[in-house]
């Protein structure tokens, strides 16, 4: 048999440290509650695996006798208090099992973030590997993190999804020229952009002489000039 060390109270601990600033408590009926006497509470796993295996690992392991399609398979809760003292949560990271028969199983991955008190979804990357945004993706003057922007101007852009229907749709957020589409070759040069004015859309590309056809010598243009 394994052996065991029994705290046969609720609410018992097991501390840690000299001063004793770290618990392991129990939780009636709930499970295990980590805490430390600092602001840097930290659970770390370590492994000296030398192989190829995914080492460490934490598993979240749901054994059911009656498993279902849309079952939750288990998630991550972030919480914290709001300026009342009371527990919400601010985020969540969960996995669903959308199909649960044997050889065809599916599931997905939620991602859901507090917005005017109420958990909403964010994103989503469901069973046929699709990523669904709920919202904008925004950026100022930096689309994404990636590629600094030469243009001042604010923009986001719009991934919309609904009923099976989608679209993209970049949408100024003030009334000066946004540049939300800007193309770029392989050295990080830009080449072309589409941009909005507060009525209509301009389509820019850098002219190339090579891409020219039927080009002829200009004469006479100092005179064209002063004219």
């Amino acid at each position: 048999e394994t052996a065991q060390i029994q705290f046969p109270n609720d609410s018992q601990a097991l501390a840690f440290g000299a001063n004793q600033d770290v618990l392991l408590t129990h939780a009636a009926d709930t499970g295990l509650t980590l805490s430390s006497g600092t602001n840097a509470t930290t659970l770390q796993i370590d492994s000296n695996a030398s192989d190829a295996s995914v080492a460490p690992k934490i598993l979240f392991n749901r054994t059911s006798d009656s498993p279902a399609d849309n079952d939750p398979c288990g998630a991550l809760h972030f919480e914290m208090e709001n300026d009342n003292n009371q527990q919400f949560q601010a985020a969540t990271i969960q996995v669903t099992a959308k199909d649960v028969p044997d050889g065809t199983e599916d599931a997905q991955i939620e991602f859901k973030t507090m917005s005017g008190g109420s958990l909403t979804y964010a994103a989503i990357m469901d069973q046929n590997n699709d990523f669904v945004v709920y919202g904008s993706i925004r950026a100022n003057d930096d689309i994404l993190g990636g590629i600094a922007n030469p243009y001042s101007a604010s923009y986001r852009i719009n991934i919309l999804y609904k009923a099976g229907r989608g679209g993209i749709v970049g949408r100024a957020v003030d009334t000066a020229s946004n540049y939300p589409y800007t193309f770029q070759n392989y050295y990080g040069t830009n080449v072309g952009y589409i941009y909005s004015t507060t009525s209509t859309v301009v389509y820019y590309a850098a002219s190339d002489y090579r891409l020219k056809e039927n080009i002829v010598d200009f004469t006479d243009g100092i005179t064209k000039v002063k004219q």
